[in-house]
């Protein structure tokens, strides 16, 4: 569903905000937005970062997932609700 440019950017867009801890309102790529939800998205960065950026929503810290994970990329859920889908009326 996404490729390795879609994760690039979406690693840019976490360094930053895991860095900076600003949150990033008005990132909008592909219908994907960072929820709007500003403490769920804190209790998720902090679990990055207390993580070494492994998904706080899985258990294992393999590879596949460390922030952005594989299923994201695959299939375009992200399991921890980070990343959000518009919905659209089609």
């Amino acid at each position: 569903m996404l490729d390795q440019t879609d994760r690039e950017l979406f690693n840019s867009v976490i360094s930053a905000m895991m860095m900076g801890g600003n949150f990033i309102e008005d990132f909008n790529y592909k219908g994907y937005t960072i929820n709007p939800d500003k403490k769920h998205v804190d209790v998720i960065l902090d679990g990055l970062r207390n993580r070494e950026r492994f998904c706080p929503c899985r258990v294992q810290k393999i590879p596949e997932n460390k922030c952005v994970c594989e299923d994201f990329i695959n299939t375009g859920k992200c399991c921890c609700k980070l990343w959000v889908k518009e919905e659209t009326n089609e």
